[in-house]
Order: structure tokens, then sequence, then C-alpha cells
């Protein structure tokens, strides 16, 4: 690979500076130069330097190719007359090539060596292949590794040693092809404007365009070799085991070798082999050109008619002769001779001259390929693109796009490329949700979620850290969670709707002060939703609720003394919002019931010693209230029903040792109600079930080691029980449901450190359960999400 740089300073003579490139080939008859490669490059900005007194400059830059590192290479620089092709002056140089690296070649074209005196290391032009150093002439030989080396060849470095007359041109070479190239027309790798390219998916890795995402000697990048037996899997190696038994054999451009079961680098179909008229041999596992084309420079050629290669790789026939059959013929003036051209090359209507390049389609021996007659080049035809050099088509989800990049394949299902762009289409029984496919139905005992199928899903809906503490649950009019919560890190209350982005995004439902402790989430019947709380602050309860454009208004509900703690919200049958709460001046139960004209009336519901802990209030089919709660001083579980006429009456529920705190009452399908609560003399969960005659039934949920507390109680649609809780002794959350009918069945959803505290559960239309709790190892806000029970 050659490229070339030039800042000039022209004197009136010269017009035009030519550069030639050739090889020093061993042959029979000794050494020869093959020229390999031409260019003529028009000059038009002219000083007044005298005659012997001019400099011209230019930078080479040569990249070796494996194929050449043994030979010598001769770069020539010659200054052309203005009206003919005689060389007023040459300058030659004589170098090789260093394995994997650029090195320059810098000259200076004299325009007479006789009237120059070179300084020391510096050589002049001189005829007859010869050049004038410290003044004598001699054949300049440059040993490799006395050139400079540079790290990117598309943008040669200036030399101020060299003046120029001109602006300069920042070092970008004016043209640049490999020296296996003749003729006057670049190679089609090389952008005429920069440095070498090789076409998208390739690259250029020691002077080879090679396919990085599937080649195991360059695997992802130019310097990462997989190990013996890998294989290169869209740019990672990869130990793919026994290709005979693994099931999907060998990948990217590797073989299975039947005798070890190891991938070994070759082919095995035609497909591997990236180059145009390129096949596999089966046999040897190599990529080999197609009977009549030969391996020239990488390339396949057809040597019998492109005049860059003409009969071999070595021969390059003289600008304006044709490749005939392999030989190369001077066709004289295409215009007037009655045949034109012949092989890859066009009649120049201007000069009369056979050029390299198409002027018709059949010329074009590419899969998929058109001449285009303006540039004289074989393009793809419409309906396909450049990959690597070779034309496929726009639909090929392998190579698509400008980039050829190959198009992602999300699980169940296809990949497409349409107009250049990747997309996919979903297989059957699945639908598009984003960047993938997801299952339309789940199996039984699974829930969908963020694109997947599970029985169990957790997600981290705040990760904030020191927020998720008193979490409450609810679903609002689409079955949708949100949860209210306390941030300890701002002392506020927050509050969030369920997102599959990480972390949900968040509102804040009051601050500033310290508010938001025993948090109470309920959605109104117009769809607002509402929080009950405590502030701690002011030692008030509050109420936040919010409004249509997604604000928040919070209001005080009860400022009397110390009160607000244990709060448990419910909206009562005229729709309106009531809460019980404790207060904890007075030491009792309260209750608050919003009136249609926006006050509240405070009932005190028990004063009787210290009671009203771990309220939850519901209300019955009838439209009654009823507040389970927990009785400080006698260690009971009790329940408080609201009459018609707004008169409270107490029961005790459970007077069996230190029970009831963390209580939360439901009322099942039946209409009888049901609360889980914790039992802390033997430190189960429990449950007590009011009978059809009023009686109590007592029933142990759960009694291996400390569990129960945070108890969360809710029903489904079909009449099952659920029951959220935290595990002490093992620091889970956990999850009890009971079909009607049957036993309890318990499980642990989350034991990733110390989590389930303040977990709150809601379950939608569809039997399945979602709870928000406290992971207090990370102090983050958790969401769990439960298949419905099968």
């Amino acid at each position: 690979m050659v490229l070339m740089d030039t800042d000039y300073e022209v004197p009136a003579e010269v017009d035009r500076i030519r550069a030639r490139v050739a090889k020093r080939v061993e042959t029979d008859a000794g050494t020869e130069e093959v020229e390999t490669w031409v260019r003529v490059f028009p000059v038009s900005n002219e000083t007044t330097a005298a005659s012997g007194a001019y400099r011209l400059p230019a930078t080479f830059a040569i990249l070796p190719q494996d194929a050449d590192l043994d030979r010598e290479i001769v770069v020539e620089l010659e200054a052309l007359g203005v009206g003919g092709d005689a060389a007023l002056v040459r300058r030659r140089v004589r170098t090789g090539f260093v394995r994997g690296e650029a090195r320059l070649v810098r000259t200076l074209l004299y325009r007479a060596c006789e009237s120059v005196t070179c300084p020391a290391q510096q050589s002049c032009g001189c005829p007859d292949g010869t050049s004038c150093a410290t003044p004598a002439c001699v054949d300049e030989w440059i040993a490799p590794d006395m050139l400079e080396s540079i790290e990117d060849p598309g943008a040669l470095p200036p030399n101020s040693d060299f003046p120029s007359t001109t602006e300069p041109d920042g070092g970008m070479p004016d043209g640049g092809v490999g020296p296996d190239d003749g003729g006057t027309e670049p190679d089609g790798s090389i952008d005429p404007d920069g440095g070498s390219e090789c076409e998208p998916p390739l690259t250029e890795c020691d002077s080879e365009c090679i396919d990085t995402q599937i080649d195991p000697r360059y695997c992802g990048d130019c310097t990462t070799e997989c190990p013996g037996g890998f294989v290169c899997d869209a740019g990672f190696c990869v130990d793919p085991g026994d290709c005979r038994t693994n099931g999907i054999g060998c990948s990217g451009f590797t073989y299975c070798d039947e005798a070890t079961g190891d991938c070994l680098r070759g082919c095995t179909d035609d497909l591997q082999c990236i180059k145009d008229h390129e096949v596999c041999n089966v046999e040897t596992h190599e990529c080999v050109c197609l009977e009549r084309f030969e391996r020239c420079a990488f390339d396949c050629v057809d040597t019998q008619s492109d005049p860059r290669f003409c009969g071999d790789c070595v021969t390059s026939c003289p600008l304006g002769e044709v490749c005939e059959a392999g030989a190369c013929l001077d066709p004289g003036d295409c215009r007037t001779n009655g045949v034109g051209c012949s092989g890859f090359t066009y009649c120049d209507e201007t000069t009369g001259d056979c050029l390299r390049g198409c002027d018709d389609n059949a010329q074009c021996t590419g899969g998929n390929q058109t001449c285009n007659t303006t540039a004289h080049q074989c393009v793809c035809a419409p309906g396909f693109h450049s990959c690597g050099g070779i034309c496929v088509s726009d639909l090929d989800v392998n190579s698509c796009g400008a980039l050829c990049a190959p198009c992602p394949v999300p699980s169940d299902s296809t990949p497409i490329c349409e107009s250049g762009v990747c997309d996919f289409v979903c297989e059957d029984d699945f639908e598009t949700c984003g960047d993938a496919c997801c299952p339309i139905d789940c199996p039984p005992g699974q829930v969908r979620f963020d694109g997947a199928c599970a029985s169990v899903h957790i997600r981290t809906a705040d990760n904030q850290g020191n927020v998720g503490q008193y979490a409450s649950m609810a679903l609002d009019a689409q079955g949708s969670p949100r949860i209210a919560y306390y941030a300890s890190s701002g002392s506020n209350l927050l509050y969030v709707a369920r997102q599959t982005i990480v972390p949900w995004p968040r509102e804040t439902a009051d601050a500033p002060g310290n508010v938001g402790e025993y948090a109470s989430l309920k959605f109104s019947p117009q769809g607002n939703a509402t929080v009950a709380y405590h502030d701690a602050g002011n030692e008030d309860l509050k109420l936040a609720t919010r409004l249509s454009g997604g604000s928040w208004a919070a209001q005080v509900v009860d400022d009397q003394d110390n009160v607000g703690k244990h709060a448990s919200l419910a909206f009562g049958p005229t729709g309106l919002a009531h809460i019980s709460y404790y207060d904890e001046t007075n030491k009792d139960l309260t209750f608050a019931a919003r009136q249609s004209n926006g006050t509240w009336t405070l009932q005190t519901v028990d004063g009787d010693q210290d009671v009203g802990q771990y309220t939850s209030l519901a209300f019955d089919p009838g439209g009654l209230a009823h507040i389970s709660y927990y009785d400080e001083s006698n260690k009971d579980l009790k329940l408080a029903t609201r009459q018609s006429n707004g008169a409270w009456s107490t029961e005790t529920i459970d007077r069996q040792g230190d029970v009831g705190q963390h209580s939360s009452l439901a009322f099942g399908p039946n209409g009888l109600a049901r609360i889980a609560y914790y039992d802390e003399t033997s430190k189960d969960l429990a449950l007590a079930e009011e009978q059809s005659g009023g009686a109590w039934v007592l029933v142990t949920v759960d009694g291996q080691a400390d569990v129960g507390k945070h108890a969360s109680l809710s029903f489904d649609a079909a009449g099952v029980a659920h029951i959220a809780y935290f595990d002490e002794t093992n620091t889970a959350l956990k999850h009890a449901f009971k079909k009607p009918g049957e036993v309890w069945k318990i499980e642990t959803i989350d034991d990733s450190g110390d989590v389930g505290r303040f977990c709150s559960i809601a379950v939608d239309s569809q039997g399945h359960a979602h709870i928000g709790y406290y992971d207090a190892t990370s102090t983050d806000l958790k969401y769990a999400l439960i298949a419905a029970a099968e």
C-alpha cells in the first residue's frame, strides 16, 4: 500500500508531477522492476523560482502486505515539463517494508543535480535511476527501519523543512493505491481523499480487510487473537466446547474438526468467503478464487482482461493499453481503431486512450453489479449495497444498511432489514414490547412483566438510598401499582408509579418537614391517589391528594396534640375519605371522617387505657366501618365497628398472650372479616376469621421461626386470601395464600439481604399480587410481582 502527499513549490516550466511505484522481483532473468502504479498529479500554482533553484517536496507512506515483506520497493517522483511527458528531473528511492507498520519516505526533488550541492544525508534528482548525494550520483537506498514510523497513514504529518508557496493541505494524502494496482485509477478499497479504507463491516488489520466480528485471528479488534479452538462470535472469543456434540457446531470463520471436536480457522461454506469471486474449498477449508480468476493482492482478479494484473499478478499494462487474453496490447486511438477498447477498459473520447474502468454492465463480473458509465466504476445494482466489496441485498439482515451491521435478533423473533434499518417481527403468540418480543399469554403460574414471563418478578422501584420505609401499595383503576412511602433521606413523603425503567420516576407528595411516616395509600372513586400520613415535625395527621394535573395538595386533618401515627385510609360508600389513627397524647384510637363540605369530623373510637396502635380500617359490604387495632395495655387484638347511628362498639378478638401488633383487616368474598396480625408471644403469623354467627376462629398461618411482622392482607376476585409479611429470623419477604377450602401455602419471595419490612400488598383482577417493601440492606424501595396462584 502506498500513499502520497504533496505540498509543491512549482516553477513555470513544470505543470505536472508524476509518481511511480515499482517492486523489485526476482525472475529467471535476474532482478526486475515491475511497475505497479503510476499516477500524474496536475499542478497549477506557479512561482518565479529560477531553474535549478526550486525544490519539489513529497511524502510517501508505505504500508506492508505479507507477500511483499521481503521485497524492495522503488519510489520515483518526476517533474514533467509543460506541453510534454518528458521528465525534467527525477528522484528515485529504494527501500523496503516493516511488518505491521506504516513508514514515511520523504523526498526533495531538485531541478538539476549539476547545479545543486546536497546537504549531508540529503539527495537530489538525477537521471538514469540514480540520485545525487554529497554530491555524487548514486542509486539511493534507505533501510526500512530508518524511516519515520506513523500510526495514521490517513493524516501524513507535515515537514517544516519542505517549503511551499501554496497553502498546505494539512498532511492529507493526495491519493494512494496498493503496490499491485496498475493504471491511473485508485484501488476501490482506497479513499482518494484519504488513507486506506476497508468497506464496512471490514476493518483493516495488518494491511488486510478483516471482518473482526467473525475472524478468530482478529476478534473484535486488530490485536485480539482467539485461543486455539475458540470461535469469534460477534467480536468476542467464545469457547464452543466440542463442536461435534454442542448442538450448534462452529460459528464465524471456523469449521468443526471432526477428529478433535475443535473449531479451527477456515471455511466450510461459500458464505464464509467475503470477497468477490471467492468460494470455499471444503477440503483445505480455504477461500479460493473461482475458475478463471487468480488471487492478486488479496483479491480474485480476471488476469485475462484486467490491465492491472494482465496475465499474472505482477504485470500491469502501461497507461492506454488493454489486456487481452492475458497480454498487454496497444489498441491505438480507440476512437478510430474500429474496435474500441477491450477487457476492463473504456475509451476516453477526449484522448483516445483506453483507460481502466467499465463502460458496460457486462464488464462488471462481481455479483449483483452494474456499471456507472459516468464514473466508469462497477457499482452495486439497485436493491443492493456494498459490504466489504461484495454487493448484498438491501434486505440482507446480516449486512443491513451502510454500516453492513448484522441485525440483532431478540428472542422469539425474525429479524428484517427495511430501508437500511434493522427491525424484527415477533413470532406467533408473541407481541412487540419495546426492543423485545413478549409472550401474549404466559404459562399457568407465571405473569408477564418487562417482556418476560416468571412466577415472581422483583425490581428496585427507588434506588436513591434511605427510601422505602412505611411503604403502602395500591392499584389504580387500570390495575397498575402505585406506592407511597417515606424517604428518610429527605424526611418527606414520596410516590411512584410502576415503570420498566429503574428507578421509577418519583414524585414528592409532601415536603418539607419530617412528613410521610405511617403512609396509607388509596385511590378515590374519582381515581385520585390519596395518602394519609403522620407529620412528625408538627405531630399532626395529614392527607395528600394527587390532582389531575399531577401536582399534590396536602391538608392537615388533625392537629390536636400528638396524633397521626398508625394511620389507615379508606373511602366509604359515599366516596369520602375516612382515617383511623393513634392519638399518642391521649393513648386513644381515633377516627376522622371527611364531610361533603371538605371539613373533618373527629371521633374517639376507644379511649380505654392505651389503645389504637397498628390500626387497619376497612368498610364491610354493607358500608359500615371497621377498625382492627392493638391494645397495648392488655396486649390484645381488638376490633371496633361503627354502627349505622355513628356510635362505635369494640370487642376483643384475641387475648391469648401478646397479640395484635401489625394488624391488617380485609373482608372476604363472603362479606366476613379477616384480620392478619403478629403473635408476639409465639412469634407467629396469625389470622382471625369471622364466622357467620359472629364468632371468631384463630388460625396460625406460619409458625416457623419469628414471622408475621408488617402483615398485609388482601383478597383477589376468586376469593383467594393473600398475606405479605416479614420473616424476622431470615430477614426475608414472605407470601402466604389460601384458596377457598384449601390450606395455606407459604413461599419466600425475596431473601437477598435484609428485605421485607414495611411490606404492603394489593391483588389485581387477574389474581396477581403486587408488593411494595423496604430493603434495609440497600436502604431502597423494592417491588415484587407474584403470579396468580394455580
